[in-house]
């Protein structure tokens, strides 16, 4: 039996200091494999490229699968200039 995908979509300018949706979710969804959909990503903060560098560690270290999708191009260079797209899981994908 698959488990099922716990999705969510990022809204276009996110900070963990000012909502706690991501980490919520992400508490809520331990145990199954998660997608983060980044399509209307449009700036973020340190404290969510922190975040999703460790819930994709923990995600890992579990068995369980964590998938960024649909990172728009601005998004992605600026996670390459941070050199933070390997942790993130983007190496050779869409960033």
């Amino acid at each position: 039996m698959q488990d099922t995908i716990a999705c969510f979509e990022l809204p276009p300018r996110y900070s963990p200091a000012e909502d706690d949706e991501l980490l919520d979710f992400l508490r809520r969804s331990v145990g199954s494999p998660v997608q983060i959909d980044a399509r209307s990503l449009r700036s973020f903060d340190g404290l969510m490229l922190e975040l999703l560098i460790m819930a994709r560690r923990s995600w890992q270290a579990a068995g369980q699968a964590f998938e960024i999708k649909n990172l728009p191009d601005p998004v992605a260079g600026e996670l390459r200039l941070l050199g933070a797209t390997q942790a993130l899981g983007l190496e050779g994908g869409q960033a």
